[in-house]
């Protein structure tokens, strides 16, 4: 939830994005608590979402991070693991 406060209080263009490894219990609570926090601090912010499926795969992770950052997003966390490196 920290993060999604954080994303929200630096975000210039009311448009953040997240990168997830897989649509796992445990990266769809992550991924949950990220957007609870921005909506607590704004919630006209627009999250958008992404998940990886081949987590060991950067540029995979990249890939998806170039598309949000093209469509408006000036902050992205990330919880994909290896995939997730290509993201940041």
């Amino acid at each position: 939830m920290s993060v999604g406060v954080l994303a929200a209080l630096v975000t210039r263009t009311q448009r953040v994005g997240f990168v997830g490894g897989g649509a796992t219990p445990t990266v769809r609570r992550i991924e949950a608590g990220y957007a609870q926090g921005i909506a607590y601090i704004n919630p006209n912010v627009y999250v958008f979402s992404d998940v990886c499926w081949r987590v060991r795969r950067p540029v995979r992770g990249r890939l998806l991070a170039e598309t949000q950052y093209a469509s408006g997003a000036d902050v992205i966390f990330q919880a994909a693991g290896r995939c997730g490196l290509g993201a940041d």
